[in-house]
């Protein structure tokens, strides 16, 4: 399997996410992943796209405050599991 980090590729393209750069780097890495038969993750906020099935989740404490906002009936935070990294 392979993650395709976010983060990381911005970082080290120098672009960022929605650039024409950006994006054809995740095509590139999206189409030979999946040429080869391998699974492709990515961050969260990257779940409708096509052919990524595994993602990286919030980190424990988000995913702790949004159990609890929703065991109290509260209405989701802003922030909360929103493609936040």
């Amino acid at each position: 399997m392979i993650f395709a980090a976010s983060g990381d590729l911005g970082n080290f393209s120098g672009h960022k996410q929605g650039e024409p750069e950006y994006e054809a780097l995740v095509t590139r890495i999206h189409d030979v992943v999946l040429k080869a038969g391998i699974k492709l993750g990515g961050p969260q906020n990257w779940k409708d796209r096509p052919g990524f099935t595994f993602f990286q989740a919030p980190g424990e404490t988000e995913l702790i405050q949004a159990g609890a906002r929703v065991n109290l009936g509260l209405p989701p935070a802003p922030s909360a599991l929103r493609g936040k990294r």
